[in-house]
């Protein structure tokens, strides 16, 4: 995996703060132990 910032957990708070945090040219990965997201309430 090539990128500069990894977030552990695809869940309602992972992908928020991984959109949170979105810079222009910074790589990012979300890394999850599920094939898909977890499901937002």
């Amino acid at each position: 995996m090539d990128a500069q910032e990894e977030v552990v957990g695809g869940g309602p708070v992972g992908l928020g703060w991984a959109i949170d945090r979105g810079q222009p040219g910074v790589r990012k990965a979300v890394v999850e132990r599920r094939r898909c997201s977890a499901p937002i309430p």
